[in-house]
């Protein structure tokens, strides 16, 4: 609203004043914006029923009835999650809500788009992608790593002619575990290996010798 005074006059000695009020009417030339456009949401996979989330809320400059009017949201995970919101326009709170029981090993991956819509016609919209991770914590993990045959008892012949950075020694087989990659790869250890003589190559269990081998 722009109030102003404007004075008008046919004569020196003589004027009319006139108060004016100008109203700038708002079109609707800005969709709803959310920042970032998209995030990664984890969520424990103990979280209990109810459990919320926080998400960012649209932004729309347009005021009044052009202000953001609805949210809605698609995804494959509206068996274990629903969007919640209150308030109105860009002040609304947006919150992710657990609705059914968790499970890392059926599902640990989902995806959801959130659409805010204003009030504008006809209406602009703004969106948010989301990817929701399962997480397990170390505490929570129901399987632990076995190998396929347990108590391997492995003579390995070595010739005493064998050449250093000889790798082709041993493998202790390939362990096992229900749990997915995401709680970090295997750590091998090992007990009872002369360190002077062997060392272990990689990630699978491989030993190599380091220096000449000798019987005596």
């Amino acid at each position: 609203m722009l109030n102003c005074i404007v004075a008008a006059s046919k004569r020196r000695d003589v004027a009319q004043v006139f108060k004016l009020s100008l109203s700038v009417s708002d079109l609707n030339d800005n969709s709803p914006v959310f920042q970032p456009s998209s995030l990664t949401v984890r969520v424990p996979e103990t979280s209990a029923v109810g459990s919320e989330f926080v998400l960012p809320a649209a932004v729309d400059r347009d005021e009044g009835p052009r202000d953001i009017r609805s949210y809605a949201w698609s995804s494959n995970a509206t068996d274990h999650f629903r969007l919640h919101v209150t308030g109105t326009g860009s002040e609304s709170d947006v919150r992710l809500v657990v609705t059914g029981r968790l499970d890392h090993e059926s599902e640990a991956l989902y995806t959801a788009t959130v659409t805010a819509v204003d009030g504008g016609s006809p209406a602009k919209s703004g969106s948010l992608d989301l990817i929701i991770i399962i997480q397990v914590f170390l505490t929570q993990l129901k399987s632990v790593v076995y190998f396929r045959q347990t108590g391997i008892h492995t003579a390995i012949k070595v010739c005493i002619l064998a050449p250093r950075n000889y790798e082709n020694i041993c493998s202790h087989g390939t362990p096992i575990g229900l749990s997915r990659h995401h709680n970090g790869p295997l750590q091998w250890c090992s007990a009872y290996i002369t360190a002077a003589v062997f060392r272990r190559r990689s990630r699978h269990g491989r030993y190599m010798i380091t220096t000449f081998s000798d019987f005596h």
